[in-house]
């Protein structure tokens, strides 16, 4: 009797252990995943405030869904659906970066009605996860509501909110959106199959089957995502890409137009810098001021993120501070200087002093 006593408080503490790294995992993962759609519609259409503020309220209203609907499925173990739920999310959301460049690159017209289904799909996947969790809870340890609920959201909002610090201060910075996305269904898919091997009594070689599958179909997509990356980005602009680079504060593109030998710089999608108006940004925006001082250079409007702050030095004079991409420009690809012998003298002069831009010399590799 004590023996079986024993075992049954080692299973319970084991199941335990894997719903709560279950569901801070899938907290992780559906949080980077709301970033992930967000930053690519900010990418694709420009204004960040708009489209993360829509598309994480779409997914967050397509999640109260999921969870309603899920009431509906009936099963003698819920985590059949349970991993049914994370087969599709790893599918859907792996691929979802790579389909929402597709689609404006092939279905521009179409390409929000497109952006949203995906996002209310992967948010009504995501809100299913927490109450069928809850039941593999309640049905195989026999937890109470208030205690499976706490430990259930507990571990869930803690994922969330690692993820929003992983996802800024490493993943952005050093990734594709396109690449990220299947190392998260990667990571989901370990999950589910961790839960089917534990919690599941009737195991088929079918269901394994559906596993092997979808790590294929994620392994081939990471395999070749920094090429579909490439070339579906390149149909976002019309002039060729010569560089692309992604810092902890921005997406930097620089375009190169061969007919009329024009260079574009653009933000996060958005034009900040022709060559061929090199002398109107030069004259209206960066000319001396009223007292003579080259160094006094206001603000830029319309930049985004690259504003810079006028302060006043120990010794009285201003200076500019540029807040951006030092660390950008620190990394030194050798790409650099072939690009700075191709780019207009106003993108590599340093001995101008006046000039707007600067600061983004540093930062026009080929």
């Amino acid at each position: 009797m004590s023996s079986g006593v024993t075992i049954s408080k080692r299973t319970s503490t084991t199941a335990m252990v894997i719903l709560a790294a279950t569901m801070f995992v899938t907290g992780f993962t559906g949080f980077v995943f709301e970033c992930i759609l967000s930053t690519v519609a900010t990418y694709v259409l420009g204004n960040s405030v708009e489209q993360f503020s829509i598309t994480i309220g779409l997914m967050l209203a397509c999640m109260g869904l999921g969870s309603f609907a899920q009431q509906y499925v009936k099963a003698r173990r819920p985590v059949l659906p349970f991993v049914g739920v994370e087969l599709l999310l790893v599918t859907v959301g792996g691929f979802a970066p790579v389909a929402m460049y597709a689609a404006f690159g092939f279905f521009e017209h179409h390409f929000q009605l497109i952006q949203y289904a995906i996002a209310g799909a992967i948010g009504f996947l995501i809100g299913s996860e927490i109450p069928f969790a809850t039941r593999i809870n309640e049905d195989f340890r026999g937890v109470a509501l208030p205690s499976n609920l706490g430990s259930i959201f507990l571990w869930d909002y803690l994922g969330g909110f690692i993820g929003a610090i992983i996802f800024t201060k490493f993943l952005m910075p050093r990734m594709p959106l396109t690449e990220m996305s299947f190392l998260l269904g990667a990571a989901m898919l370990l999950i589910a199959l961790l839960n089917y091997v534990y919690f599941m009594d009737a195991k088929r070689l079918a269901h394994y089957g559906v596993f092997l599958i979808v790590a294929a179909a994620l392994a081939y997509g990471y395999s070749q995502n920094r090429r579909w990356n490439v070339a579906l980005e390149q149909r976002l602009y019309a002039d060729r890409i010569i560089y692309a680079t992604t810092t902890p504060y921005q997406r930097i593109v620089l375009q190169h137009n061969e007919t009329k030998n024009e260079y574009r710089l653009t933000l996060n999608g958005g034009l900040q810098f022709s060559s061929l108006d090199e002398a109107r940004y030069r004259e209206c925006h960066t000319g001396r001021s009223r007292s003579g001082d080259d160094d006094l250079r206001g603000d830029e409007p319309g930049d985004d993120g690259v504003e810079s702050s006028l302060v006043r030095g120990r010794a009285g004079r201003r200076r500019t501070i540029r807040r951006d991409r030092r660390r950008a420009a620190a990394s030194g690809d050798r790409r650099r200087a072939a690009s700075a012998r191709e780019a207009p003298a106003a993108c590599r002069d340093p001995g101008r002093r006046g000039q707007r831009h600067q600061h983004r010399r540093r930062q026009v590799p080929a």
